[in-house]
């Protein structure tokens, strides 16, 4: 239940005047019931069906047989009329509350989750799942959603229910008590169904997680599974996953199911225990018996609504939670924080002298063996440093902590004598620009790929990063800059790709600029085009050049090679402090 009191709290937090005005309409919407209720008493009565004297009936029925015959029946059924179309308007009123209560908390689970998401340090994220987070941003917040709208739901409900059996009381107290307390066993009856509703949910969310991580890779490796001819066999497996999610469904369903078909069994058995009891112990008027039948055929469906509103909260429920401790280990994962203003307010820092790591070394979390040990290096500003070695030797990882997204487990970074921590490091990933072996381009055009991390560039600005970047093919596309390029710069080659993130990391206004393998996948005239565009650049900014081949080492100030974590000049496998 806690968990339950937790969830409709943060559903009230995120749009408290929403969800009061989602009150308010399903009080409003529970008295014109009750209204209507009251109305079909006078409407029997007019009718001829029935005949009432004495008590609230009889004085509901006096109200209008003081009226003028030739209005008398014209009136109530205008009041009748009136009060639905008053009903129906509320309804429609509360039915977008609800679904914008219901998009406003989904909005707000994907906005804290993306900004824990950004706002965690590297070493917590480089052992993410995408697929996993993937999920939770897209399916599973669209279920808080759901969840959300279920709760202004169960609130109707009651307040509905309630007002109805109010109405009803005091037509035929006795009988609503028996309808209620009858109502109240099917609940408690039921409440098996919720809690493996609750167990069904959390199979639901594993197999959520199952199916993103699957097309996550399976659409990732397309071209790898066509070469290999395996098309049947991944589809097979993806068909398996869509038949494990598809059961777990189903068994929802059934459980689900099961609690309306107890509701429905039950109606018919109280139904006729209190039309026995009603006519032959209780002894009520035609018209209250009526009324009652009538109140009892809209109230006991509550009970049943109810029921299945609490068994879709608890197939929410687990995926809430899960949700709920991601986003606290991201939050407890959070990077550092500028002391003042926000971090795309603080400038960039000024890199006019040397970057030192001084006895640098690095252990992954988890891990006892250090990726990086004893790393003792100075590079000067402006310089080209050529970084070599195998798979595995540490390259990433340097290129890491150079870059200040990850901090040594030993020894210090130092810009211009300045140690790389708090608002300085901050201000340092600002100074520095990072190109990876396969770059993120975004679906859309040239311009907004080269203006994403300047938005308030101008043209001329663009061309000509583009031009230092040796990237003027741009200008022959059809629309140049405005040329869409599809996902992921689908349209174009991988060394166009790559001379289009250059020119966004020239376009930054970058101090330092990492190359993670940018050249290694790329044929040799591609290779060439990027070289040239790094050796134009000697002296304007300073350059960290990862990679396997041997094509520039004439041209880098001093070439480096990492072996087993711990760094040598030259590849010559004498260690020592290299200083460029």
């Amino acid at each position: 239940m806690s968990e339950f009191s937790a969830f409709v709290h943060d559903v009230y937090d995120s749009g408290r005047k929403k969800f009061v005005k989602g009150l308010a309409l399903t009080a409003a919407n529970g008295l014109t019931s009750g209204f209507g209720v009251l109305l079909i008493v006078p409407l029997l009565s007019l009718a001829g069906l029935t005949e009432t004297s004495g008590g609230i009936l009889g004085g509901l029925s006096s109200i209008f047989g003081n009226l003028s015959p030739a209005i008398r029946l014209p009136l109530v059924l205008l009041a009748y009329t009136c009060i639905l179309v008053v009903q129906a308007l509320i309804d429609r009123a509360s039915s977008i509350v609800e679904i914008e209560v219901a998009c406003d908390f989904s909005a707000r689970q994907r906005e804290r989750f993306f900004e824990a998401l950004v706002s965690a340090n590297w070493e917590y994220l480089a052992g993410k799942s995408k697929a996993d987070t993937g999920n939770f941003i897209s399916l599973e917040a669209s279920r808080f959603g759901s969840g959300a709208a279920w709760i202004l739901s169960l609130a109707s409900l009651i307040v509905v229910a309630g007002i109805q059996i109010i109405v009803a009381a005091f037509l035929s107290p006795l009988t609503v008590l028996f309808v209620a307390l009858m109502g109240m066993g099917y609940l408690l009856f039921t409440q098996s169904a919720s809690t493996k509703a609750k167990q069904a949910g959390k199979t639901i969310l594993e197999r959520n997680r199952e199916l993103h991580r699957e097309v996550l890779s399976r659409s990732e490796g397309i071209k790898e599974l066509k070469v290999y001819g395996v098309e049947r066999e991944s589809v097979q497996a993806f068909r398996d996953i869509c038949d494990r999610l598809r059961d777990s469904a189903v068994d929802f369903t059934v459980i689900s199911s099961s609690s309306t078909f107890l509701s429905k069994i039950g109606a018919t058995v109280l139904v006729s225990i209190f039309l026995y009891l009603s006519v032959k112990v209780a002894a009520i008027s035609v018209t209250a018996l009526l009324v009652v039948i009538y109140t009892f055929a809209r109230v006991w469906p509550l009970f049943s609504s109810f029921r299945h509103g609490l068994q879709q909260l608890g197939a929410i429920l687990p995926s809430y939670l899960a949700f709920e401790e991601e986003v606290d280990r991201l939050e407890s994962a959070a990077d550092v924080v500028p002391t003042e203003g926000r971090a795309d307010e603080i400038p960039p820092l000024d890199f006019s002298d040397s970057l030192r790591l001084e006895n640098v070394a690095y252990s992954y979390p988890g891990r006892t063996e250090f990726a990086l040990c004893g790393i003792d290096l100075e590079i000067k500003a402006g310089s080209i440093v050529l970084l070599t070695g195998k798979s595995g030797a540490g390259k990433s990882t340097l290129a890491d902590i150079v870059a200040g997204l990850i901090q040594p487990t030993m020894g210090e970074v130092k810009v211009d004598g300045r140690k790389l921590e708090g608002e300085t490091l901050l201000r340092w990933r600002k100074s520095v620009a990072y190109i990876p072996q396969n770059p993120l381009l975004f679906s859309g055009s040239v311009r907004e790929n080269i203006a994403r991390y300047n938005p308030h560039a101008d043209d001329v600005s663009m061309e000509t990063s583009l031009r230092r970047a040796s990237a003027e093919f741009v200008f022959y596309l059809r629309g140049g800059l405005d040329a869409r390029i599809g996902d992921n710069g689908a349209t174009l080659s991988g060394g166009e790709r790559q001379r289009i993130v250059l020119a966004r990391a020239l376009l930054r206004g970058s101090r330092i600029m990492i190359l993670d393998e940018a050249t290694n996948s790329l044929d040799e005239e591609n290779q060439k085009l990027i070289r040239k565009a790094i050796l134009d650049l000697r002296g304007q900014l300073t350059m960290l050049v990862i990679t396997h081949s041997s094509s520039m080492m004439s041209e880098a100030s001093i070439v480096l090679s990492l072996e087993e974590g711990k760094l040598v000049v030259g590849g010559g496998g004498t260690t020592g402090t290299p200083v460029l």
